[in-house]
């Protein structure tokens, strides 16, 4: 379905602009998409953030799809206010002759279609939909991380890889999407998987329902690390077991605080960019489980529910030391939590200077029981909060 939509916004483009238009205006069309997408990617998030502390109490379960809903209105408003501009300046027919004519709008009716495709398609990966919507990226029973099923012609991955290369170059500045939003369309699809089992993919709550600490958060796994069986862990070809500290806290009793593996993913950077970690390239991880002694892993799996209660508290914030494959390298730097928190980690630390382990266990569960209060507040760090 998701194909054919693609293909039938390819070609009623390409017959629009074939037969109703011009070469000159059609280019003009394509630009115009690619200028309007670009301040849908930059400040949608921006856009959301402040629709929703506005008035977070009132939104009820609008909150998870405010982010899905800034993206279109400011590519709609963006594109609309270029149109008219570009109509009023165009006022007369600019003819090339026949072939360069026609050549012309059909690859500008191509190129557009799948750029618009690929728009809409990122927006509905945003959005609370069942897994198999807009199309199955990642099987919500055994997900394979390392090969997602992509759209025809790659519509949604075009688009962003578009605005990747744009934030690499002039639109850089001080941050990159592809840091900030490394590996973005899988995270978005990811992020959905818990939907199933009634997960939130938003984080609810006045106040953030995880943290980290200022120091000492990040250090190597210990070498004598078991599994529960008594097994040794091993890291992977090429990567080292860290432990990243993340604080769960109290917030997350108030509201739907339960989450995946998936949703509480590290992103990583080369050790040559450290300079500016907000710029460059990345790499997206996802923990394997957690600390369940000082010396013993719990594995956890990718769609497990992970969701603390009150007898888990023994204070305002319950630490979990959770496990991840590093690359060699590389170094854990941000922490992002379901759509809508970011978090800077602190410095990694040598093994020798680490803080005793935070031992932690939950029961496997298979599903989470509807609230009523399931997405009343919204949670968020913004991310000008963080960013310097």
């Amino acid at each position: 379905m998701t194909g054919l939509l693609i293909l039938l916004m390819i070609a009623g483009l390409t017959a629009y602009l074939y037969f109703k238009s011009n070469f000159v205006n059609s280019f003009v069309f394509l630009i115009i998409i690619i200028l309007a997408s670009v301040p849908a990617f930059a400040y949608y998030e921006y856009a959301s953030s402040f629709v929703i502390s506005s008035d977070s109490n009132k939104m009820g379960k609008l909150v998870t799809i405010i982010q899905p809903l800034c993206f279109l209105v400011i590519f709609g408003l963006c594109a609309a206010i270029l149109q008219i501009a570009a109509n009023s300046l165009s006022k007369e027919k600019i003819d090339l002759g026949v072939i360069p004519e026609r050549a012309g709008r059909i690859v500008c009716g191509i190129f557009s279609g799948l750029l618009l495709s690929g728009v809409f398609l990122t927006a509905a990966g945003m959005a609370p939909l069942p897994t198999k919507y807009p199309y199955e990226r990642f099987s919500s029973a055994n997900p394979d991380i390392e090969n997602p099923t992509k759209a025809m012609l790659n519509a949604d991955g075009f688009a962003v890889g578009w605005f990747n290369l744009l934030s690499k170059g002039s639109l850089s500045g001080k941050n990159t999407f592809s840091v900030l939003h490394s590996d973005f369309l899988d995270t978005l699809y990811l992020n959905r998987l818990g939907l199933s089992k009634q997960i939130s993919i938003t984080s609810a709550g006045t106040a953030a329902p995880i943290e980290v600490p200022n120091e000492k958060g990040v250090w190597p796994a210990p070498e004598d690390l078991t599994d529960t069986s008594g097994k040794p862990v091993r890291p992977k070809m090429d990567t080292v077991l860290t432990i990243v500290r993340v604080g769960l806290t109290k917030n997350v009793l108030k509201t739907k605080g339960a989450f995946t593996p998936l949703q509480l993913r590290v992103i990583c950077k080369p050790k040559d960019q450290l300079k500016n970690i907000y710029k460059g390239s990345a790499q997206v991880i996802y923990p394997i489980g957690y600390m369940k002694t000082s010396t013993e892993l719990e594995y956890k799996s990718l769609t497990g529910i992970i969701k603390p209660t009150a007898q888990d508290f023994d204070g305002p914030v319950k630490w979990v030391d959770f496990v991840y494959h590093v690359p060699v390298d590389y170094v854990p730097v941000l922490l992002r939590f379901k759509l809508n928190i970011l978090m800077k980690l602190s410095e990694p630390i040598d093994i020798s200077e680490a803080p005793d382990i935070m031992s932690f266990e939950l029961p496997e569960r298979e599903s989470v029981e509807s609230e009523k209060d399931e997405a009343s507040e919204i949670g968020t760090k913004p991310l000008e909060e963080i960013i310097e």
